[in-house]
């Protein structure tokens, strides 16, 4: 019987205890959670390390989501990671700008774990 393989989750956030918070929620799934603390990290991390998910906030120094996003999305590399963004921005403008950039799914913090789960779902 063979182990199957956890999938990777890079966590996107400039606010540690926010990064964290998502991290063990993955964790309790059995994701192997990685964290960054802005899109410029996000995409030296992913130079490295392949992942199965990204999970990012907008609002970030350095690059914010949606520069993330865009760029995950036209790289051959990466263009097929999922990429759900959590953001306190409601805004239909925010929310319509992330889906055209590619994103996957836009959902309003503070998230429910449950609806996190079932979005996590549905992409994978």
């Amino acid at each position: 019987m063979s182990k199957q393989k956890s999938k990777k989750v890079l966590i996107v956030d400039d606010f540690p205890a926010m990064r964290h918070s998502i991290q063990v929620l993955m964790s309790a799934k059995g994701y192997d959670a990685t964290e960054a603390n802005n899109g410029l990290e996000a995409l030296s991390v992913l130079e490295k390390e392949s992942f199965d998910l990204i999970i990012t906030d907008l609002v970030m120094p350095e690059m914010d989501g949606f520069d993330l996003c865009e760029k995950v999305k036209s790289n051959k590399n990466y263009k097929n990671i999922p990429v759900i963004i959590l953001s306190t921005q409601k805004d239909v403008r925010f929310i319509m700008k992330a889906l055209k950039l590619g994103a996957d799914d836009y959902l309003v913090k503070p998230i429910e774990s449950e609806l996190l789960d079932k979005v996590i779902e549905r992409v994978f």
